[in-house]
């Protein structure tokens, strides 16, 4: 009879077990514990790479900057000095990249004090940025010659002078040569690369040994960061008493030369430091790696085991060309001669 009793109460009391047990379980899942808070907005590291200086007609400006994707668009504006002056985007998506095409200086003075910030849209508090970017204005680049012009002589100095509007910042300063109809001929030298554009340069006159004669020539100033923004003088006149001239020798000995044999290169020259390096060309065109020699001492010549330098063709014709060590735009030039492969 006890034995009875106990086996249905066994029986009877395992399904209400499970039933407790599955009761708990269910309410336990139910809860599923606290939430999860939502993601808030962070906008960190906004950075433009390796650049931090531009021209308004550059291509873009890469900004960049650490996101975790909330909100989902930010708002991009530029600074200046620290304050918003223009919107460089709005809306655009908080993916961490944005190219900035139409760059400004939102109407504001060229400088180094520009900035970027990237704001979450509608999170006035959630934003980062950069600061100490450079922006110059170049749209309608222009310059305008301004020195009055009169026969030079090499030697002198003169004031060139000129007005810039909207340039980079600097300069460079060429001498042609005038043709017929006061067209610019070919380039004679450089006067200056790279000067401030603060509307003079003061210049020793130099016809960079063009012609000993009476000469004609022109300026041209251009902007080296900014296409098509340069200008042209009227042409004047440059004598120049002291041109240096250097002969060079040696080739016209033998026509044609095998690789080792010994040339010795004489020369002729005046008004020349004295000095010249000497460099292997073929027609007009430099043999890579063709140094020749470095301050050779004209009064000695110098002897040249002769050496194509890897370069020679059965149809090449060489020629050494000896520039003045203290005046590059003095160079002498030899007869042609070829070296056998």
């Amino acid at each position: 009879m006890h034995f009875q009793f106990s086996h249905r109460l066994k029986f009877v009391w395992l399904p209400l077990l499970a039933l407790a047990v599955g009761f708990g379980v269910g309410c336990g899942g139910d809860s599923g514990g606290d939430p999860k808070p939502e993601p808030t907005c962070a906008i960190s590291a906004v950075n433009t790479g390796l650049e931090d200086s531009w021209l308004t007609d550059d291509d873009d400006v890469s900004i960049r900057w650490t996101q975790n994707g909330v909100p989902s668009t930010v708002d991009i504006a530029l600074l200046k000095g620290g304050q918003p002056v223009a919107t460089i985007a709005t809306g655009t998506a908080n993916d961490g990249f944005f190219s900035w095409t139409q760059i400004s200086t939102g109407g504001q003075d060229n400088g180094s004090d520009f900035g970027i910030r990237v704001t979450g849209a509608g999170v006035a508090s959630c934003s980062s940025e950069v600061n100490d970017l450079t922006i110059t204005d170049v749209n309608g680049c222009a310059i305008t010659f301004t020195a009055a012009l009169d026969t030079m002589h090499a030697g002198d100095t003169f004031d060139i002078t000129w007005t810039g509007f909207h340039t980079s910042g600097s300069v460079d300063i060429e001498l042609w040569t005038s043709s017929f109809g006061n067209e610019l001929g070919r380039l004679v030298g450089t006067v200056a690369m790279g000067a401030v554009d603060n509307g003079s340069y003061n210049w020793t006159v130099d016809s960079f040994h063009n012609s000993a004669d009476y000469a004609f020539y022109r300026f041209v100033i251009r902007d080296p960061g900014v296409p098509d923004c340069e200008t042209a003088s009227d042409q004047f006149a440059i004598i120049d008493d002291e041109i240096c001239e250097i002969g060079v020798f040696g080739p016209p000995t033998e026509p044609s030369w095998d690789n080792g044999d010994q040339m010795l290169i004489t020369f002729t020259a005046s008004n020349s430091s004295g000095v010249v390096n000497l460099r292997l060309y073929a027609g007009n065109e430099w043999v890579p790696g063709g140094i020749i020699a470095d301050n050779v001492n004209l009064v000695d010549g110098y002897m040249w085991t002769v050496s194509d330098f890897g370069f020679t063709t059965s149809s090449t014709s060489y020629n050494i060309r000896a520039a003045d060590a203290a005046d590059g735009y003095c160079i002498g030039e030899s007869d042609r001669f070829t070296i056998n492969p």
